[in-house]
């Protein structure tokens, strides 16, 4: 039993079912009879107060109403409260019966032109398509058809009602509309308990599961047939025009990527960012045969999960939808390792700004970053108007692991900060590579969020040159966010490009690795992981009989061929087992200042 509140008296009371009304509220008695009913929440709001129709029209105060409705309309009252032919007047009769002449003379009149319609339409269809009606004929239908096709008067009233159909529903009604769909069904599903949810899920799964399991080859070509069938049936009886809209309506105006299906994370992103910035975002946008699941403007954004986006697992693999495994799957092939990297470089060379998104970036910071690239910054600010300064090292890092979407690095020798009404908007930091050359790396620079200031780095980098006199400054440009053109603005030229970066993703707790620390010290790195995760973890070592002594295979029991080979587990072995997976992004490019090639500084 299920205890709720009443919806029509708000009290509170028990039920098995889903009725939302109380069974006292349910209770009524006939206006007409008072014989004992019970309404349903829909006849309550409908007022309902009759048991049956026959007490409805026997009832002396429906009489009343229909009398007074009749006198309202035809001036006179009707039959319905005993009406006697010798009681009404003589002018009153005449009125009656000249009223009653003209209206059968007009429905006579309306009754032949309407004949007279129907056999000029049938003589029309006879001549046109040999039938009374276009549909009787089917042999003259496809053709009938195929002449409209080629009808610009058509074809150009399809555009125009696509056009109106793509105005009414905008992203902000389609988002309505989900929304209040949504929050509906999130409503129904609270309101039933959690065991009787599991039973529904579960049955619904397994039903499911079960029948396309036992689905042979030939029941399911049956299946579909049948589908086709019902399909063409339906579209025998429409008419040419209504056919035609259907068949071409969507080729003619809608694009190829409304036909695709968008995922929840895609829509997900999607949404944040039409939300946050009012623009429109096109999804599924096809260039040079790649598909990249966002469009804003001109900057394209790519959403790529571990599960689907890594070098070791096909997706079908790991949920399990394909028996075959990695490589050797003659279906599903591994994602290549440059992947990422083709669909960035596809994108530069089309002239688009990209940006794409991994698991382990901070849902915040990168929306500031994307916010930056649409130009969407709430505040912009001269870097006239600033103050470039030194300041401390703490200070500095405090504010790029706030801001920065690769987070701080402690190694920073000199960080420089601009400054308005003591607030800092910006950092730039450096660090000293040799001392002898002067050789210097940039290693960070990032802006407050919301705020954009212009001219801010060139305000920055000059600071730097003008204090310390560098003969050159390198620095490297995360090609997952763009081609780098804030360097190529402060005088840097490109000496590397981009190659595919590794860093390791574990598909159960969404954490990440670099590769660089993971090869320097798996053991170091894995320990402090199971730690944080509450993991059991399994200490390595660098001596082959110690860990044989301490029965390390029986742990890591996948890599038991390496015993007879006398081989430890290599640090990638130790991440795999650990379920971190290798997922290749787009690379570092490398760029580099010299003071020779500087006419600024000269």
């Amino acid at each position: 039993m299920n205890e709720k509140k009443c919806l029509i008296c708000d009290k509170s009371f028990s039920v098995k079912g889903n009725s939302k009304i109380c069974n006292s509220c349910k209770e009524f008695h006939c206006v007409n009879c008072n014989k004992k009913m019970i309404r349903s929440l829909k006849e309550i709001k409908a007022n309902k107060r009759f048991c049956s129709r026959s007490c409805a029209q026997s009832s002396q105060a429906t009489k009343e109403k229909i009398a007074k409705t009749q006198t309202e309309k035809y001036g006179g009252v009707g039959f319905a409260v005993g009406n006697n032919w010798n009681t009404i007047s003589d002018e009153e009769k005449s009125k009656r019966t000249e009223a009653s002449k003209a209206g059968f003379a007009k429905f006579q009149q309306d009754k032949i032109a309407v004949n007279k319609a129907k056999q000029k339409r049938e003589e029309t269809n006879l001549k046109k398509y040999g039938a009374k009606t276009p549909l009787s004929n089917k042999s003259t239908l496809r053709s009938a058809i195929n002449e409209k096709l080629n009808e610009a008067e058509v074809k150009k009233k399809i555009v125009e009602n696509s056009q109106k159909t793509k105005a009414l529903w905008s992203p902000e009604t389609k988002n309505k509309v989900n929304n209040s769909i949504s929050e509906a069904n999130k409503r129904k599903w609270t309101e039933t308990e959690s065991s009787e949810k599991r039973k529904r899920a579960k049955k619904i799964s397994t039903s499911r599961k079960r029948f396309f399991e036992n689905e042979t080859d030939e029941e399911r070509e049956l299946r579909r047939s049948k589908f086709r069938s019902k399909v063409q049936s339906k579209g025998s009886n429409m008419s040419d025009e209504k056919l035609f809209n259907i068949v071409k309506n969507r080729q003619l105006t809608l694009s190829k990527s409304e036909h695709k299906r968008i995922s929840k994370v895609n829509k997900y992103w999607g949404n944040l960012i039409e939300e946050r910035f009012k623009v429109k975002v096109i999804y599924e946008k096809s260039l040079n045969g790649m598909n990249y699941d966002l469009l804003v403007d001109n900057v394209l954004i790519d959403i790529n999960p571990t599960v689907s986006h890594n070098a070791e697992w096909n997706f079908a693999h790991f949920v399990n939808l394909c028996k075959d495994k990695g490589k050797f799957c003659p279906k599903h092939k591994l994602l290549p390792l440059d992947y990422h990297l083709r669909r960035a470089e596809n994108a530069n060379e089309l002239g688009y700004d990209w940006f794409f998104i991994f698991d382990h970036y901070d849902e915040r910071k990168v929306l500031d970053m994307i916010g930056a690239k649409l130009n969407k910054n709430e505040k912009v600010i001269y870097g006239r108007k600033t103050k470039a300064q030194i300041i401390d090292k703490t200070e500095a890092l405090r504010f790029v692991k706030k801001y920065h979407l690769l987070g701080g690095r402690k190694k920073s020798d000199v960080n420089i900060g601009l400054t308005i009404n003591d607030e800092l908007l910006s950092v730039m930091s450096f660090s000293l590579k040799n001392e002898e050359n002067s050789s210097w790396e940039l290693t960070r620079y990032v802006n407050k969020a919301n705020f954009a200031i212009l001219g801010g780095a060139q305000k920055l980098f000059k600071k730097f040159i003008s204090e310390y006199k560098p003969e050159e400054i390198s620095t490297y440009s995360d090609f997952n966010f763009g081609a780098g053109n804030i360097y190529k603005k402060l005088g840097f030229n490109r000496e590397e490009k981009a190659k595919p970066s590794l860093f390791w993703s574990n598909l159960k707790t969404g954490d990440f690795l670099n590769d660089n620390s993971l090869r320097l010290g798996a053991d170091r790195v894995l320990a402090n992981w199971a730690k944080r995760n509450k993991k059991t973890y399994f200490h390595v070592g660098n001596n082959f009989d110690d860990f044989l002594d301490r029965n390390g295979f029986d742990f890591y029991s996948e890599y038991l061929h390496l015993k007879e080979l006398n081989e430890l587990p290599s640090n990638r072995q130790i991440a795999q087992h650990y379920n971190f997976v290798k997922v290749y992004d787009c690379g570092y490019q490398k760029f580099k200042w010299k003071r020779e090639n500087d006419n600024e500084t000269k």
